[in-house]
């Protein structure tokens, strides 16, 4: 069977056991690596330094929770590789009052923070090395209206979604992060 990518743009993510899946750290990134093409366990071991053993649980989990599928399978040397992407590029999560839907959607968002901050010490410590990295990161606080702030909410994911679609095979990769929040003043 060869590997044909079938990954959908978007998921919303409305149950909370395809939540509390992503809140996993190593699940959170096998996830994300999968978004990006098809890939096997052994794969992804070898491109992170890890034995395959130690993600194939992971990738079953995945799988049953409807976030990733199998795509193609190969043998080599007497063993059954399987290819596997996620079902969507990206996930959003729904808006639920449930607290335990809140508690697993806030892990998801802290493990999204947590890869962006791993690929930022991952380029700090390639470029200490040596390595010809370009890093910036950049926190702003500002002070906008309702409407503004909806402005620049809109603007900068268009932005992020505008390259986002731009995948240029011979081109570096580039990694963003962005956290938005709003807070409203509240009187003390």
């Amino acid at each position: 069977m060869k590997a044909k990518s079938s990954i959908a743009e978007s998921l919303t993510l409305s149950r909370l056991d395809q939540i509390k899946v992503l809140s996993d750290s190593r699940r959170y990134r096998i996830f994300e690596a999968l978004a990006r093409g098809p890939v096997s366990a052994k794969g992804l071991a070898l491109r992170w330094d890890l034995k395959p053993a130690s993600l194939h649980y992971h990738f079953r989990v995945l799988e049953s929770a409807g976030l990733i599928r199998k795509v193609s399978e190969r043998k080599a040397r007497g063993t059954v590789e399987k290819l596997f992407e996620a079902v969507a590029a990206r996930v959003h999560l729904a808006p639920g009052r449930d607290p335990a839907m809140q508690d697993a959607s806030l892990t998801v968002k802290a493990r999204a923070m947590e890869a962006g901050l791993d690929d930022v010490l991952r380029a700090e410590t390639a470029r200490s090395a040596g390595a010809a990295v370009e890093l910036e990161v950049r926190r702003y606080i500002v002070r906008l209206s309702g409407a503004r702030g909806k402005t620049i909410r809109v603007k900068l994911a268009e932005l992020l979604e505008e390259f986002d679609g731009a995948q240029e095979p011979d081109g570096d990769e580039y990694r963003f992060t962005m956290a938005l929040c709003r807070e409203t003043q509240t009187e003390v």
